[in-house]
Order: structure tokens, then sequence, then C-alpha cells
């Protein structure tokens, strides 16, 4: 986990447009340099409206409303064609408040799900006051 790497997803996040919190992602390809980066969106992908059905909240409301772009979606779609060992990849995600202090960007089920279904193994984000590194396991 290299504190670069969320300085990069830190820039992201200040280009998001969505009107609640703003998110930034970075994928990083064996702990070396940056594949690409991403932000949450206002714009809706299908993509995300796909793995939303893996959100717990009321299905049938959350199928019904728009599929706005998460970080980890975008960014998804940016690397998803690239022809490498996507267990090599490590995602930062990056979330602060308005006053500047760090607050959680824990991938939601729906992008965790599409982080695993890629074969991506860890992710390093972003928690109250600090920072994290979670390893992803195989689906059961």
């Amino acid at each position: 986990m290299k504190e670069r790497f969320f300085e990069e997803a830190k820039k992201e996040s200040h280009l998001s447009d969505y009107e609640g919190a703003h998110l930034g992602a970075v994928a990083v390809y064996r702990d070396k340099f940056i594949l690409a980066r991403a932000h949450n969106t206002a714009k809706t992908n299908t993509t995300q409206y796909y793995y939303n059905k893996y959100r717990s909240f009321n299905k049938a409301d959350i199928m019904t409303k728009p599929a706005r772009g998460h970080c980890e979606t975008n960014l998804w779609r940016k690397i998803r064609y690239l022809d490498i060992n996507f267990a090599d990849i490590t995602i930062y995600l990056y979330r602060e408040l308005k006053d500047g202090t760090l607050a959680q960007s824990a991938p939601c089920p729906s992008c965790e799900k599409l982080l695993r279904d890629a074969g991506i193994k860890t992710v390093c984000h972003t928690v109250n006051g600090g920072y994290v590194e979670e390893k992803f396991y195989p689906n059961k």
C-alpha cells in the first residue's frame, strides 16, 4: 500500500460530478504504475445497472433508479480489455468529507462483486481517519 497512489486517487475524486460523495480510484499494476484512473459520476452506465442487483437494499427499488457510475465500475470499463493478469492489479479508492478528513470508501456490494468477477484481489481504501488494505478471496 503506497500513499502516492492514494494521492492520485484523491486528485481523481475532485473531478467527480456526482451530487453526493466524491470518490476517486486508480488501478495500479504490480505496485509500480497506474493503468487507469476514474471517479464516480452522475452519468449512468449499463455495467453499473447489471451489478446493482447485488446491492443490499430493496431490489425492486434499486433496479428502477438510474444506475449512476461508481468509480470502480468506471475504472473497470477502462481496463477490462487489457491482456494482463488482473490479480496483479491493486485498486486504490479515495473519499474525503467536505472538511478534508478521510472517509469510508470501501466498495459497495455491487462493486465488490464486479472486482471479484474480474479477478482483482487487492483493494486499498480510505476509512475514517486512515487507510486499509483488503484482500478478496475467490467467491464460494
